[in-house]
């Protein structure tokens, strides 16, 4: 699990060289920290088996495929969910209850941003675009972004709902006041429905 928050703090067999192919592939051994790494949210509410970072972002990925109208490059959406959590291979999961301003923390991210895309990608077409498109979603400066971003609010709260219904007595509602963020038409709808089915077995909360 990496709490390095910078690359200075990662083991040796990850920091960059001068090699490039090398360097690629140590940016594929990182990715693998997505994999590994459990949602500090759900950790810290009581979730017995909780997911990963990867999990998240894969799911929110097939979502915008399949969510988005004729005005969203459901395309680039998808590559923008599945990417907007990357830097959080460096920097970890941080959650509000770490008391992290959020200046701080999205500057942490940044940084692991650069270093991923300049240090392990050398500003490569991809490295570039990656990075174009997460920038894209930090300052929501395309509908891609905002569906993205109310995406990763219901995803969110989709994941609340399978835990309530599968681990007994535990109440994930302070999770759901995310869906009062979300802008796009669509994916409000989508919240709707996810709270009604929530009704169905946990009570009105």
């Amino acid at each position: 699990m990496s709490t390095t928050r910078t690359i200075e703090g990662l083991p040796d067999h990850l920091q960059p060289t001068n090699d490039e192919k090398i360097n690629k592939l140590r940016f594929m051994h990182l990715t693998e920290y997505a994999k590994t790494q459990k949602r500090t949210g759900w950790l810290r509410s009581g979730v017995s088996s909780a997911e990963s970072i990867s999990d998240h972002m894969w799911r929110m990925s097939v979502m915008s495929l399949v969510c988005a109208d004729d005005n969203i490059d459901h395309v680039k959406a998808s590559q923008m969910a599945f990417i907007h959590d990357i830097a959080e291979c460096i920097v970890g999961d941080i959650a509000p209850s770490d008391n992290i301003p959020k200046s701080v923390k999205a500057e942490l991210e940044r940084n692991a941003m650069n270093d991923l895309v300049t240090k392990y990608l050398h500003n490569s077409k991809q490295g570039k675009y990656i990075m174009e498109i997460w920038e894209e979603y930090e300052q929501q400066s395309s509908p891609e972004a905002i569906f993205v971003k109310d995406l990763d609010r219901l995803e969110m709260c989709l994941q609340a709902c399978e835990y309530e219904r599968i681990q007994n007595g535990i109440d994930l509602s302070g999770f759901y006041t995310s869906l009062d963020s979300i802008k796009t038409e669509q994916v409000r709808a989508y919240g709707k429905l996810l709270l009604e089915e929530r009704n169905s077995f946990v009570g009105n909360t």
